[in-house]
């Protein structure tokens, strides 16, 4: 009878297999954004045609996006939104273009706005009656220029707000893939500025945790408010990142 004792070489095969079994599919040791783009003359001095560079590609790809999920009708005011500084993301090595832009999302599938006119003071309101807001909403395209994720942020104030502006995004804890995403809004109910000194007066900003990971080539965005509160007053990154260090050491 053969000795049931199994192999070196067995057993080393069975705890490489167990190794590799633990690792999730979507671990990613790294997340970095940059906002390097490609050359637009390459190295001869020909000018790379604007129709195949990256910054056109990605512009073109999030305006159909926002065509998906706008509620405002092409051709009204305010319908093609406003689209923000795009950004590389990259998750380890796989690199994504993350595209923040600002629009009316709908609400439920068949919601339309048509925004009411006005003649001095904007009014924010929906000639179907709702009130005319705009939100933060960020695109996620892949190499080939493909969407792969898409995440309106949310802001808890108890008011109908326009969001103006995404002002900055950059990392948390990198290993743990945190974005950190810097958004301006004010009330829409809020009184108009009467003089130029006046705008911006009433203008808010905060800053947004976000994590991200792949899963079948979709990035998926989780938004977690529990360390910078929401809405909070942390109107740069570098004070979100000291208040999110608190939270790490158990500090109030």
């Amino acid at each position: 009878m053969r000795n049931s004792k199994p192999s070196r070489r067995k057993i080393l095969r069975n705890l490489v297999g167990v190794f590799l079994a633990v690792i999730p599919s979507t671990s990613y040791s790294d997340v970095r954004v940059s906002e390097k783009w490609d050359p637009r003359f390459l190295a001869d001095g020909t000018h790379v045609p604007d129709s195949t560079h990256e910054i056109r590609k990605i512009t073109d790809v999030a305006a159909m996006s926002v065509l998906k999920r706008t509620a405002v009708p092409k051709g009204e005011r305010g319908w093609e939104g406003q689209k923000e500084r795009a950004y590389k993301v990259f998750l380890d090595t796989p690199k994504f273009y993350l595209v923040p832009y600002l629009f009316m999302p709908r609400s439920h599938p068949d919601e339309v706005c048509t925004p009411a006119k006005f003649k001095n003071t904007p009014t924010y309101q929906c000639e179907e009656g709702q009130r005319y807001t705009v939100g933060a909403n960020l695109f996620l395209f892949n190499e080939k220029f493909e969407e792969v994720g898409y995440h309106l942020i949310k802001i808890a104030e108890p008011w109908p707000l326009f969001c103006n502006s995404v002002l900055a995004v950059g990392t948390g804890d990198k290993k743990r893939n945190e974005l950190l995403v810097t958004v301006q809004y004010f009330p829409v109910d809020r009184k108009a500025a009467s003089a130029i000194s006046q705008i911006g007066s009433g203008w808010m900003r905060m800053t947004v945790l976000l994590r991200v990971k792949v899963e079948g080539g979709k990035v998926l965005i989780e938004q977690d408010d529990r360390c910078l509160g929401n809405p909070n007053k942390f109107e740069t990154i570098p004070e979100a990142r000291r208040r999110l260090k608190k939270c790490a050491i158990g500090k109030e």
